[in-house]
């Protein structure tokens, strides 16, 4: 809980008027986001900042680890990837008091100190792993160097909480436990006085203050870090069918895959009245026939969930789903891959250099003609990007439902053309056609699909800054070898240089729109897009006058952070009522609100 907790005191202390920052020196996680310097950082520290009404910086999230499998991991040194290395040579480079990494992260806390009043950090795992403290980057080793007051978060919902507590405490030095100004017990469920007795444990045996017991809560909506949330249901039991009376319940599927990279994509969704987000993973059933939309999330290891997929039995489903669909004109349903799984409905994924996992190629389920080759980290696109949906338009330009998202790939998708080397990169056209018509090779059989239109999903433009993609760093870099400097910020005439295009279409879409694959993500969270999606399901026409109850106004990045922004304010006056933070505003200080 140490992600909600921090989040809540930015926003708190952003309240009292206070310029206030989130850190996090290290996260491993693979939901991500894109700054306005088309740079990558952790999606929490994202979320923080907005907590903090501040722009999102790589600063504050200065390494990113992107596990591909359990034993490997993508480094992102300062938004930029740098290598994909095993999990005991990353280690290993941590024992350098003066590498890269630790130079790293004093880079960046010194900019934050220069720029904010207040930085609220947050330490990963437990900060009492023996076995790793000589190579800690994020818990004691940080707060040493900020010289922080240090606050312990304790789960009481997975219990032993006076075990994690008194025993945390007491395998810190005496330095360390100096250092611990207070604890908080979060998630509690129940009536938090009865946990009276347990607090006057703690403090008497801990000799540390309880600075709150934080019940658990409810109804409040922030994206979690990496758990599903609760609202969502994972390898939910099908026993009904589309003609027993639920037909007013819009139920979506996700497949859950082993590497799946930011599921709050598809969040938005399960917020919606009479609508059903399912999560699905190792669930014995796998018809997917009640379903009004199957949907293929993003990967980091594309290659090893397309193996996946096959191996539990979901190959088969999406593509029996998929010839459903095809089968009639009628059929409202629809199958969609966002990122990795824009790729998966692809013909073949080729990475012949191991830069998303193993090097090799697989093929995909061949439902879109594209095929996707894994590019070097140079060629990675980072990059926020606004525009329209062309999926159901018909041209008329009072039709146009506006979309904004972010994309974050390796991959290079283009349209498979048939003894012609003009593909469009990137599932892009530049002011070009934008329809291509070829036969479909079905790969999970020999037959022949005839030939269909692939039209474009979105005409988008940047909205970030755009800045050289030249690599500070090269694959296969020591970190063991220390660099005579740290690593360089993009220049600002690098993050100010014009745009060389005004807008680009991005991925592809078959059967009329029922079929579609994009790099776009946050897709759903402009809601006029998913309202108008969502209707669509049902019958409705794919348009902005489908969604009526959402204006053009509703459906901007700053209409989203309006939604949110009630969010936070629920989180802090929930922590407000149930923590006493004057110790904190004191060991800070600044003043006690009376």
């Amino acid at each position: 809980g140490k992600s909600i907790v921090a989040t809540a005191l930015c926003r708190i202390l952003s309240n009292r008027g206070v310029h206030v920052a989130p850190f996090k020196a290290q996260n491993m996680s693979n939901n991500s986001f894109v700054t306005m310097d088309g740079l990558e950082m952790s999606r929490a520290q994202a979320v923080q900042a907005e907590a903090s009404r501040s722009e999102p910086c790589v600063d504050m999230n200065p390494i990113l680890l992107k596990p591909s499998t359990d034993t490997k991991c993508q480094v992102v040194l300062r938004g930029r990837p740098l290598d994909s290395l095993e999990a005991r040579k990353y280690y290993d480079s941590l024992k350098e008091k003066e590498g890269i990494l630790r130079r790293t992260v004093k880079s960046s806390l010194s900019a934050l100190k220069e720029r904010f009043d207040v930085i609220v950090m947050e330490g990963a795992g437990s900060c009492a792993e023996l076995n790793l403290k000589d190579r800690d980057l994020v818990n004691f080793s940080a707060a040493k160097l900020a010289n922080a007051k240090v606050i312990l978060v304790a789960d009481i919902e997975r219990c032993g909480v006076f075990a994690q507590v008194l025993g945390t405490l007491s395998l810190m030095d005496e330095t360390e436990r100096r250092m611990v100004m207070g604890v908080v017990i979060n998630k509690f469920r129940g009536d938090p006085e009865l946990f009276d007795d347990g607090v006057r444990i703690i403090e008497t045996m801990g000799k540390v203050p309880v600075l709150g017991v934080i019940p658990y809560y409810r109804g409040i909506d922030i994206d979690s870090e990496d758990a599903l949330p609760l609202t969502v249901k994972l390898d939910p039991k099908m026993n009904y069918h589309e003609d027993d009376g639920n037909q007013n319940v819009t139920r979506i599927a996700v497949l859950y895959l082993p590497h799946i990279s930011n599921f709050t994509d598809f969040l938005p969704l399960s917020r919606e009245p009479n609508t059903e987000l399912h999560f699905l993973q190792h669930r014995k059933e796998k018809d997917l026939s009640a379903y009004h939309a199957v949907i293929i999330p993003g990967s980091k290891n594309v290659r090893f969930d397309m193996e996946w997929l096959a191996s539990e039995g979901w190959r088969k489903s999406i593509i029996n789903y998929y010839m459903e669909i095809r089968a009639s004109t009628a059929s409202q349903k629809q199958l969609i891959g966002v990122c990795g799984g824009f790729q998966i409905l692809g013909k073949r994924i080729e990475d012949p250099d191991g830069f998303d996992g193993r090097p090799g190629c697989s093929n995909g389920l061949g439902i879109l003609n594209v095929t996707t080759t894994m590019m070097p980290y140079s060629k990675k696109v980072l990059t926020r990007c606004e525009g329209t949906s062309l999926l159901g338009n018909d041209g008329k330009e009072e039709n146009n439902i506006n979309v904004y998202g972010y994309e974050i790939h390796l991959g290079e998708t283009k349209l498979n053309i048939d003894s012609c080397d003009n593909g469009i990169s990137d599932g892009r056209s530049y002011g070009g056609d934008d329809t291509m018509t070829k036969g479909v090779q079905d790969s999970s059989s020999t037959a022949k699909i005839e030939s269909m239109s692939h039209k474009r999903c979105f005409k988008l433009r940047r909205s970030t800054h755009t800045r050289s993609n030249t690599p500070i760093y090269k694959r296969g870099h020591d970190l063991k070898n220390s660099l005579s400097s740290p690593p360089p910020q993009s220049s600002a005439s690098e993050k100010n240089a014009p745009e060389t295009m005004s807008y680009f279409f991005d991925g592809f879409s078959i059967l009329e729109g029922r079929v579609w694959g994009t790099y776009l993500h946050g897709l759903f969270d402009a809601q006029q897009f998913r309202k108008a999606w969502l209707c669509s399901l049902s019958g409705s026409a794919f348009s902005s006058s489908s969604s009526n109850s959402a204006s053009l106004s509703s459906s901007s990045p700053r209409a989203k952070s309006d939604e949110r922004d009630a969010e936070y304010e629920k989180l802090a006056m929930h922590f407000l009522d149930a923590m006493n933070v004057d110790p904190i505003f004191k060991a800070l200080g600044l003043p006690v609100q009376v």
